[in-house]
């Protein structure tokens, strides 16, 4: 009986016929004559009510494909991923001008949040604007230098303070108070290749680009932007590895430099990590870091201080010994 129920199972998933191996085996004995149902045949055992279930099941199914009101109300995407993806880009684009203004920033959020209100509450196409929206603020950021990255941190602290109604959710997050997988984006995006010698100056540039954005944002002191886990891992690939070169040192001191102050806090008040996510790196696998703590802190110091008398770009020189005075 195990067999037929499994093949069964597998004609409602797969709307294939079973095989008549099957259909002739010793395991359907008993079985009344097949039934046929909307294209393909089933056969019901005796255990009517299990079955019935399986065909009610199947009458849904049937019932809402042929219902042209039930097509209608699918929750089918309108719009594909990259005209979202344009549509988001042409919105926020405005905020990497050196003439954007506080009513730049304002008509940019009006803009987004409207787009998000014309589409129905946990439907795919409101997925794709918060997906496209985060994605492509880290597209803008990637050639947008930290000296012209503020526009795009007010728009994200004034479209996190914008609520909706009725109040939606996504992935059981608030839109837009907790920037619903914003998070997840900025982990997409932080995978830099250290130490590879093949790697383009913009590309480099570009990892200087986000961290900056990310560790001012640490800097903001608000939840929704704590990135400081991002930052402890940066600072370890930096500074408590071997291999990574001028980048990790570069990388290491721009957290240092943009969110040292709140860092500090963190360490000062010896804030931890669950699991293994904050663990020491290889030079320094005698310890029992967790997270921060004026130990690491410490060590972090004397190491950046080893690497501004090693380094021998001149801009990574600075930013090292910008973030040692800081520290």
């Amino acid at each position: 009986m195990r067999n037929t129920q499994r093949t069964l199972f597998d004609v409602v998933c797969t709307k294939r016929l079973p095989p008549r191996s099957v259909l002739n085996s010793t395991s359907t004995r008993g079985l009344p004559l097949p039934f046929s149902y909307t294209g393909f045949q089933i056969l019901l055992c005796k255990r009517h009510h299990y079955f019935q279930s399986i065909k009610d099941s199947i009458t849904r199914i049937h019932r809402r494909t042929t219902n042209p009101l039930l097509q209608h109300t699918s929750s089918s995407p309108k719009m594909s991923t990259a005209t979202m993806d344009q549509t988001v880009s042409d919105i926020l684009h405005p905020l990497t001008s050196s003439t954007a203004t506080s009513q730049t920033i304002t008509t940019a959020v009006d803009k987004l949040t409207s787009l998000l209100s014309s589409t129905p509450p946990s439907s795919q196409d409101e997925s794709t604007i918060l997906s496209s929206t985060f994605s492509q603020i880290f597209n803008l950021i990637k050639t947008t230098p930290p000296p012209a990255q503020s526009p795009i941190i007010d728009f994200l602290t004034t479209l996190q303070t914008r609520s909706t109604n009725p109040p939606r959710q996504h992935e059981s997050m608030s839109i837009w108070s907790e920037l619903p997988t914003f998070g997840w984006t900025a982990r997409d995006y932080i995978n830099f290749d250290l130490g590879n010698p093949n790697v383009s100056a913009s590309e480099r540039e570009s990892w200087t680009n986000i961290a900056t954005f990310l560790a001012k944002l640490t800097s903001l002191k608000k939840e929704v932007f704590d990135f400081s886990l991002f930052g402890l891992w940066s600072i370890r690939e930096g500074l408590e590895e071997e291999g990574n070169g001028e980048d990790g040192a570069r990388l290491a001191a721009v957290w240092l430099t943009e969110a040292g102050g709140r860092l500090k806090e963190l360490s000062d008040e010896g804030k931890s990590f669950e699991g293994r996510v904050a663990i020491p790196g290889s030079k320094f696998g005698d310890k029992s870091w967790r997270g921060f703590s004026k130990d690491r802190w410490g060590v972090w110091k004397s190491e950046l201080q080893g690497w501004k008398e090693k380094v021998n770009d001149e801009g990574c020189k600075d930013l090292v010994g910008k973030a040692l005075a800081l520290m």
